[in-house]
């Protein structure tokens, strides 16, 4: 068991072959499904979307580091928010050409945006000096139009059965890279059995059962290796599928080489029949 996000959001860093739980504690899991660092939340941490860095208001944490320790912003630039946007442009223009790494951060209780830009080695937080020119969506997060975001992307794990990414997205809302991607069909939890307890929901204005909660029955398997366990389960009375809850998100074929860590998510969406099993666990090897 790792933690209990309303909805997990999980990216694997191709290069350095580790996991990144990009929500609150934030950790840094091995391939071999190792917890290597947490941090947690202080109140103001900035994750902004597919990167491997935390900022707060002082520096930044490096996920793909070795060593994970702060490194403190080496300058800051327009942090009253007083300058001009055609003294800023001309300052950002020239800063982002320079810059290794360009991060778009979210506002948090900003007035306005956050970039963050690495030049060689030092650090540099510039904030905005207005939203004019910003754009924001799900799938590629924050960036100024002209200005692309430079850094190396992490990438999402999926449910192939599911059609569902490690960040909560189905497939028909996100348009990403990760499309071009094969993920395994072989990974799929099977249902046993269905041992019904209770009616959850009757058809409206009657008392005739439409939907019953209970206990599901069921087996993953991976390899040569089985786990068998229970959870709550919601099934329609007229149909034979079950409401599992259960997400189930693993790698791409092309890096199930790297690592044989997955993740399983259960978000059981009310307290009727719940176990308190609600969260995200790994997956490892014995």
């Amino acid at each position: 068991y790792i933690s209990n996000p309303y909805k997990a959001f999980i990216t694997y860093d191709t290069k350095n072959k580790y996991f990144f739980i990009a929500q609150p504690p934030y950790r840094k899991i091995s391939k071999n499904g190792l917890v290597v660092v947490q941090i947690e939340d202080n109140g103001h941490l900035d994750n902004p979307l597919f990167t491997h860095y935390l900022f707060d208001k002082d520096g930044v944490y490096d996920f793909s580091k070795t060593k994970v320790k702060k490194e403190f912003f080496d300058t800051i630039i327009n942090a009253d928010f007083l300058m001009s946007f055609k003294q800023w442009k001309s300052l950002f223009d020239d800063y982002y050409k320079k810059a290794d790494v360009v991060v778009y951060g979210n506002d948090v209780d900003y007035k306005y945006y956050p970039i963050y830009l690495k030049i060689n080695t030092d650090w540099i937080l510039i904030f905005s000096s207005s939203y004019d020119g910003f754009n924001q969506s799900y799938s590629e997060g924050i960036s100024l139009e002209g200005y692309p975001a430079k850094f190396n992307k992490m990438l999402l794990l999926k449910d192939n059965h599911k059609h569902e990414f490690s960040n909560g997205m189905v497939e028909e809302n996100l348009n990403m890279d990760e499309y071009s991607l094969s993920y395994p069909s072989k990974f799929k939890l099977r249902k046993l059995y269905f041992h019904k307890q209770m009616v959850s929901e009757d058809f409206p204005y009657t008392s005739i059962p439409q939907e019953f909660s209970g206990i599901a029955y069921y087996r993953l398997k991976i390899d040569n290796d089985v786990l068998n366990f229970q959870e709550s389960a919601l099934k329609h009375c007229f149909s034979s599928s079950v409401k599992s809850y259960l997400f189930w998100y693993v790698l791409p074929e092309k890096y199930l080489q790297d690592s044989k860590v997955s993740f399983l998510e259960y978000r059981y969406p009310h307290n009727i029949n719940e176990t308190g099993s609600n969260g995200l666990y790994i997956i490892k090897e014995k």
